[in-house]
């Protein structure tokens, strides 16, 4: 037993030897957007080492990376603070000293929450708070697409934050947990929310040219990588107090470069040229709406939300026109189509191109639930079709939707009219004996189009169908005037030889008149004196050989080749309610100086505080050997 208790002690020696001589487990490489942006090896080693002590709260932080110079120290630190929004109780401010041997000890001018210093000791009473709070924020995520979810999220951030200067204004605690924050804090807020969720995002900073004052001043927002490409979220200028705006969620770099410059443009992504993410473009319709100036009533009442029983709203970009005049002029009919009765009122607030309109009134008739569907039906060439409607039974309103929201005040425009019958010019019907025309959609045959074929210029075609002809058949009784008799002869200035002389022989009848003769190109045995134009086919004898006439009824031109069409066998036989009291206000929605609050409290429906600008600034580092350099990031 001893001996077996000897070798174990032996054999565990052994592998505690064996695991010391081992190389140290690699720590997982950083996946911040920030610490892919890094340079060079002694970046990366600064990054790392400052992420690890900054987030322990470490006093003095040391590590070696040989080579390094003030300016990697300062790129390492901002991309960790940019990288990390649940950092909340450092605000960038810190000195550092470099020896020549590489040796860097980093001294952090202390850590505070709210105004009061913290450490390794006391910050977990803090970060539970955030904790608690993001645990908050995602409680009522949509179970919808990442877009939707970075939505709510947006939408959220605006209600909870109000627009005020504070101890934590930068920073994702003074949004979550105290509710007040400036552009930093806003844009930390999102981005810590999105990590949450798995959506990478990074905060931006630079500047931003305030809507209200067209001044200047430093700004934070975010980059959102979505779906593999990355669009810009702007939360600060969104929030509107009373109200949350959308110009700013998901847009590309080239709109959002025409108020926002970011600092250091070699840190945006090239590929930030998307814009299918706009907010009006995925939402259209949802209670918002892309205004070019020349929309109806009807449609605008259709972009309409209703939000609670007589209120609708809709946020609506505009793009050319102008959307108050147009209020103005029609709000009548939009509130009518959206069955408002007694007092309707409207108000629209604004910020830059973005415009909101709210409408309010006494709800009309309570259609019923649900509509009744009214599918499509397609117009034939005799019966007419509709469009796809929908139908309240109860008061018998049609709509184009579902939810009763976009009513169709003519019900006829539901009505697809019958098309008719369509023909095809030179297409023919044809059998051994006769041709006809037919409708290309139902093959109705069209009146009138039915004849026998006729070849007069003996090419073996029918004239009219260009079918082709194997014997000639001629009229029936060529004695009787032709279909149309007021057509001129072919030589009309020509007198008859002996236009006066009757037939040498007019009663008798021809020798064979039956027969065919042998020789058909002979001529009859006793032909008319004037006999006129000779058949085209001369083989074939008259109808009615009885009658010395029957080749001359119309005088010289008796088969008239060349005339209109005496036997026309091609001819075809065509076959407002009145309101109360209106009224509408527009205001433009403002935020107001650094210095103001933001006033959720103000009873006008647009009273919206302007933006107020800030940012996170970290004075440049300069490179000293074996002395203490102090680093302040300002606020």
């Amino acid at each position: 037993m001893l001996k077996c208790f000897r070798c174990f002690l032996a054999l565990l020696c052994v592998m505690t030897i064996v695991f010391a001589l081992l190389p140290p487990a690699q720590a997982a490489e950083p996946t911040g957007y920030g610490y892919g942006l890094l340079k060079n090896d002694q970046q990366r080693t600064a990054y790392k080492a400052l992420e690890a002590g900054i987030s322990q709260l470490s006093t003095q932080i040391e590590f070696t990376a040989k080579g390094i110079n003030g300016t990697d120290l300062q790129m390492a630190l901002d991309m960790v603070l940019e990288d990390h929004p649940e950092i909340f109780w450092f605000n960038g401010a810190g000195g550092f000293s470099l020896l020549n041997t590489g040796k860097v000890t980093f001294y952090p001018d202390g850590y505070s929450v709210d105004g009061v210093a913290v450490n390794s000791s006391n910050i977990g009473s803090y970060k539970q708070k955030l904790e608690n709070a993001v645990t908050n924020a995602l409680k009522g995520l949509p179970n919808d697409s990442d877009y939707e979810k970075a939505l709510y999220l947006h939408d959220y951030i605006c209600k909870l934050v109000e627009y005020k200067s504070g101890e934590d204004d930068q920073t994702a605690y003074g949004s979550l947990v105290e509710g007040k924050a400036v552009c930093a804090g806003y844009a930390r807020a999102f981005q810590l929310l999105l990590q949450r969720i798995g959506i990478k995002s990074w905060y931006v900073t630079g500047w931003g040219i305030n809507p209200s004052s067209g001044q200047q001043e430093a700004h934070g927002w975010n980059i959102v990588f979505l779906n593999n490409k990355c669009f810009y979220t702007d939360v600060t200028w969104n929030d509107r107090g009373t109200e949350i705006f959308h110009s700013f969620f998901m847009i590309s770099l080239e709109h959002i470069s025409e108020t926002h410059v970011t600092a250091h443009p070699e840190y945006i992504p090239s590929s930030c040229g998307h814009s299918d993410m706009d907010y009006f473009v995925v939402h259209a319709g949802n209670g918002t709406g892309i205004f070019h100036g020349y929309e109806s009533a009807s449609t605008i009442a259709g972009w309409m939300r209703e939000v609670s029983p007589g209120e609708w709203v809709c946020e609506i970009e505009v793009l050319s026109g102008n959307l108050i005049t147009w209020m103005s002029q029609n709000f009548s009919t939009v509130a009518n189509t959206l069955n408002l009765t007694g007092e309707r009122k409207y108000t629209i607030s604004y910020v830059d191109n973005e415009y909101h309109v709210r409408i309010t009134g006494t709800p009309g008739h309570k259609h019923s639930n649900p509509l009744r569907k009214v599918s499509k039906v397609s117009a034939s060439c005799t019966k007419s079709g509709n469009i796809e409607y929908y139908l309240c039974d109860s008061c018998g309103d049609y709509f184009y939707d579902s939810a009763a929201k976009s009513k169709i005040s003519n019900k006829q425009s539901v009505v697809i009219a019958a098309k008719g019958h369509t023909y095809t010019a030179g297409q023919w019907y044809a059998n051994s004996a006769q041709h006809w025309q037919k409708c290309k959609d139902c093959g109705y045959e069209k009146p009138g189009s039915r004849g026998s074929h006729m070849d007069y210029n003996m090419d073996a075609k029918c004239d009219t169908c260009g079918g082709k002809v194997e014997v000639q058949i001629l009229p029936t009784n060529p004695g009787t005037t032709p279909t149309n008799p007021g057509t001129t002869p072919t030589n009309p200035g020509t007198t008859p030889t002996n236009p006066g002389t009757t037939p040498t022989n007019s009663g008798t009848t021809p020798t064979n008149p039956g027969v065919v003769p042998t020789n058909p190109g002979v001529l009859p045995t006793n032909p008319p004196t004037n006999p006129g134009v000779l058949p085209t086919n001369p083989g074939v004898l008259p109808t009615n050989p009885g009658n010395n006439t029957e080749h001359n009824p119309g005088g010289n031109t008796e088969y008239n080749p060349g005339g209109n069409t005496e036997f026309n066998p091609g001819a075809s036989t065509a076959t407002k309610p009145t309101g109360t009291q209106n009224s509408g206000t527009a205001t433009k929605a403002t935020r107001g100086d650094d210095s103001s609050d933001k006033d959720h409290d103000e009873e006008d429906n647009v009273s919206n505080v302007e933006l107020i600008l800030t940012g996170t600034m970290v004075a440049p580092v300069a490179l000293i050997i074996i002395v203490i350099i102090i680093a302040k990031r300002k606020k």
